[in-house]
């Protein structure tokens, strides 16, 4: 409620004032200086993971360069998908307003924003188990379902179409 009665720029400072307070204590325990915002040492104790197919990046030298590679599945790793700033929800993808346009997010790229971050890898979606759940409640077949010569005869059977 104290808060409540102070003014909105006083609020924000005290705000701001505590997030500071506790990376850096984050920081200290973990030996880590934060008042430069070093933010690689950070992420180098999480640890980095290549985004497209999850292998452990800690061998490689940070910061990453615009030509580092992925040593499992050879990906460019300077990439918009490895980024802390990309956000798929986003125009053009990217949090950071001031940050030039990339189209290809896969691609390796000059952006001076790039900072790695950790968990960048998502797995892909198991879309055959989720057809086979789908089949099993509506009582249909994926296999013929995919067949579009299937698929236009039910049609045909449906509409009365096409009878020869």
């Amino acid at each position: 409620m104290l808060l409540l009665a102070l003014p909105c720029s006083l609020v924000a400072q005290f705000i701001l004032d505590a997030t500071r307070l506790t990376t850096q204590m984050l920081g200290a325990s973990r030996g880590i200086s934060l008042y430069n915002n070093d933010l690689q040492d950070l992420l180098m104790l999480e640890g980095l993971v290549c985004w497209k197919c999850g292998a452990r990046l800690d061998d490689l030298p940070q910061p990453l360069s615009r030509r580092a590679e992925c040593p499992a599945c050879r990906a460019e790793l300077h990439v918009c998908r490895l980024c802390r700033h990309y956000d798929p929800g986003r125009a053009r993808q990217c949090r950071e307003p001031v940050a030039e346009a990339v189209k290809d997010k896969t691609r390796a790229n000059f952006c001076d924003w790039f900072q790695p971050r950790p968990g960048a890898y998502a797995a892909p979606a198991q879309t055959t188990s989720a057809r086979a759940e789908l089949d099993a409640l509506f009582g249909g077949d994926a296999s013929a379902a995919s067949e579009p010569d299937a698929t236009r005869r039910a049609l045909d059977d449906l509409f009365g179409g096409n009878k020869d």
